[in-house]
């Protein structure tokens, strides 16, 4: 009996996470009809050494880098006609340049902005690209690694006082608040709620693994999870 609980708690969480790296890779190959056809070879190439989350982070990044590039660098081609050659081509002011862009900047209409932390992790998805072609003799020099990472400032960590965790407690328990739509929900989930704040702000868990957890998670003998 042990043993098919212990398998069936290990099937579900397989399943969810097998469902998100589904999402991830259907999401990839999407991206990739925004990026050059080089990009293609690239993600397979480092399939097998990065997650598809990672991959994915990365197929945002460079879009927004190689979309940049078409707006600001190479103007007479659009993001498909581009080739080795010109990734090749690309100095270490022209990814800067890129860097200081990202300070505020205009992408399928909309008005976004960048902290120094989101340029870094934009530099590392740029860094890995440039990295893998001349690696494998593709590109003749890297010039993305000439570039300096940009100096992050430590953020303040924000956390909620006694106060703040006391309200937000009794919204979940007691609807506090809440709209009358809202209320009526609530009626059906105020315990599922509960128990998802509690754990979430007692342990510090990252929501991606709390969002993977089922009552079978759970160890209720020793209170583990």
């Amino acid at each position: 009996m042990f043993q098919v609980c212990f398998n069936h708690k290990i099937m579900e969480k397989i399943n969810y996470y097998t469902e998100r790296n589904i999402h991830d890779l259907d999401k990839i190959a999407e991206l990739l009809n925004d990026l050059p056809p080089f990009c293609e070879d690239y993600f397979l190439g480092i399939e097998m050494r990065t997650s598809s989350q990672t991959r994915l982070k990365y197929a945002y990044d460079l879009r927004i880098f190689f979309d940049f590039i078409c707006k600001k660098r190479i103007r007479n081609k659009t993001i498909n006609d581009l080739t080795l050659e010109d990734l090749e081509r690309l100095q270490h002011n022209d990814i800067e340049a890129f860097l200081s862009y990202l300070s505020s900047y205009v992408y399928n209409g909309k008005r976004l902005t960048c902290d120094e932390r989101a340029k870094a992790r934009k530099l590392s998805a740029v860094r890995a690209l440039f990295k893998y072609f001349f690696s494998r003799g593709l590109i003749r020099v890297d010039n993305a690694a000439k570039v300096q990472t940009p100096k992050q400032h430590d953020r303040e960590i924000i956390r909620l006082d006694v106060d703040e965790i006391s309200d937000l407690l009794s919204v979940t328990e007691n609807g506090t608040g809440l709209t009358k739509h809202a209320a009526h929900y609530h009626a059906k989930t105020a315990t599922r709620d509960r128990a998802i704040i509690t754990l979430f702000l007692g342990t510090g868990i990252r929501i991606s693994e709390l969002v993977g957890l089922d009552k079978d998670s759970f160890n209720f003998s020793d209170n583990s999870f």
